[in-house]
């Protein structure tokens, strides 16, 4: 879908911000899986405030104008907890132009998209306030969004995850610390009329660091959403626990993982289906032990979750790991199905600055499928990869791009970057001169994306020949909620989109829902969540 360019709007207000509205060709380190040999940089909005560093964070917000394309707001970074942010609205656009669309006072670096907590369509945001007091406040998004507080919760002060419904009983819960230094964990419900308190749940940790990062996603494969909370003992002892939800969620952890290491969780990633197994994955990251990080990456979640690293995301150099300074979910930027993982690494004694992304899919592995450093970036380049984010289809050609935040140095003076890359075709394949279409071999049903979901969806699939199709949707008692195709196709690739509606047309409730392809005489199943 094509997003139409917008009027620029009060101008005068924007006039220290230079945005570099060019794209270019970068020349990174690909994998043989990725398929590429160089990524377009399609964007780089520069920010001349010197005093702060635009884009930390870099917060996604989804199509909040509707128009097809994905929109962000890039916060600058307060140097105090008193000073006053400016922070910006970008929507997307194909192609998108730079220009801000909004300007917001109030955003700071503790602010992120928590999900639709009310269930209106649109992501909402949380921001961490300090004054008057430490404090959540909840701000509605929609298509006219501002930076005031529609709901406050007092006494936090805590890193925000997505809220979920953990006890399975129809409304979402949104975790938050009151120390990020150590403290309880005090779980609010909201609905439509927004977040209540007192808080419904209170996890009563008294570990140092408790609470100190969270993280909410299915990580033991039971259609039910969990929570991670990471936390430490001592200098050599750190663990993330586990809070398994489902109707009988409670305050008593599950599961837990351990290292001998201080910070261990530091990172905390919910990844979606990273590996392509039909279960949510994880990534923890972070951890010192006698001055030497340790190995950070993926767990695999689902019902044999364990202790063992999967994935090794840091690379080891000199006497330890690189830790990530900062992670995001890329969405899927080579289009094959699998969400992606987006690491910034940044090391200022060894002049050290990259991001590099990790294609998942069933061969996903420790080896960085896009590494790009600050040396590869025009202009004197540090802190490339001290924020990066997943933006969603930010430039409008239907693939998922992503944003790394970097600061370029010049003389006396320093300014903050937004570099924006993008997602790319990994299923395009040259062809021979006697066939001009890439026809697929067998039927492959395609894990959906995203998942969980709310409210909608996307399946694709592989069909070989002209042949009657049925796409279908059931409940977990088998029951049919939704034919999405039935007809003859003629062979390709396909993607439909569900809207979490059943054949009449209604909302479906929260839920585990299986989708059924028959093909001939070949059939393939997959579940998928709808958390609502």
């Amino acid at each position: 879908m094509k997003c139409p360019k917008r009027v620029f709007l009060a101008l005068i207000s924007f006039l220290a911000i230079s945005p570099l509205a060019h794209a270019d060709w970068i020349k990174g380190e690909f994998s043989e899986k990725a398929g590429i040999d160089s990524i377009e940089r399609f964007l780089v909005i520069r920010d001349i405030d010197s005093c702060r560093i635009m884009g930390d964070p870099i917060i996604p917000l989804g199509d909040i104008n509707q128009d097809g394309c994905s929109d962000i707001i890039l916060v600058r970074k307060a140097a105090g907890c008193l000073d006053t942010n400016s922070s910006f609205l970008c929507y997307g656009g194909n192609p998108p132009d730079g220009i801000f669309d909004q300007v917001f006072h109030r955003f700071r670096i503790i602010a992120a998209n928590i999900g639709d907590i009310n269930g209106d369509g649109f992501d909402d945001l949380g921001n961490f306030q300090c004054t008057p007091d430490w404090r959540t406040e909840i701000l509605l998004g929609g298509t006219v969004l501002d930076d005031s507080a529609d709901y406050v919760i007092s006494g936090t002060l805590s890193f925000l995850c997505r809220a979920a419904d953990l006890d399975n009983d129809g409304f979402l819960e949104l975790p938050l610390s009151t120390n990020i230094n150590g403290g309880f964990v005090n779980i609010y419900q909201s609905d439509a009329a927004g977040i209540h308190t007192p808080a419904e749940y209170s996890i009563p940790d008294t570990s140092k660091g408790f609470g100190g990062n969270l993280a909410t996603g299915d990580f033991n494969g039971d259609g039910y959403p969990d929570l991670a909370v990471a936390a430490y003992l001592n200098r050599d002892s750190s663990f993330v626990k586990f809070y398994w939800g489902g109707p009988d969620f409670d305050t008593i952890p599950d599961f837990e993982i351990w290292r001998k290491a201080t910070l261990f969780g530091e990172t905390l990633l919910p990844l979606g289906d990273f590996n392509g197994d039909g279960y949510e994955d994880i990534l923890i990251d972070g951890g010192v032990t006698d001055g030497y990080s340790i190995p950070g990456g993926v767990f695999f979640g689902g019902p044999d979750i364990d202790n063992n690293l999967d994935i090794v995301t840091n690379r080891f150099i000199y006497s330890g790991y690189l830790s990530a300074r900062s992670a995001s979910v890329a969405g899927d930027v080579n289009n094959d199905g699998y969400p992606d993982l987006l690491i910034g690494v940044v090391v200022e004694n060894a002049s050290l600055y990259e991001a590099k992304v990790f294609l998942g899919g069933p061969d996903a592995d420790s080896v960085p499928d896009v590494y790009l450093s600050n040396a590869l970036i025009t202009h004197r380049q540090t802190d490339f990869g001290a924020v990066v984010a997943g933006i969603g289809d930010f430039n409008g050609d239907g693939i998922d791009d992503f944003a790394v935040r970097s600061r370029t140095t010049s003389g006396c003076c320093c300014w903050g970057e937004v570099n924006f890359f993008a997602g790319w075709d990994g299923k395009v394949t040259d062809v021979d001169g006697e066939s001009q279409l890439n026809i697929p071999r067998n039927i492959d049903l395609r894990q959906n994306y995203p998942n969980p979901f709310n409210p909608g969806t996307r399946i694709e699939f592989d069909q070989p020949r002209m042949q009657a199709v049925r796409l279908a949707i059931y409940d977990v008692l088998g029951r049919l909620v939704r034919v999405l195709i039935d007809s003859e196709l003629a062979p390709g690739h396909y993607r439909i989109d569900w809207d979490g509606s059943d054949n009449r047309g209604n909302p479906v409730a929260t839920g585990v829902f299986f989708y059924r392809i028959d093909a001939g005489e070949q059939s393939e199943t997959r579940k998928m969540i709808l958390i609502k």
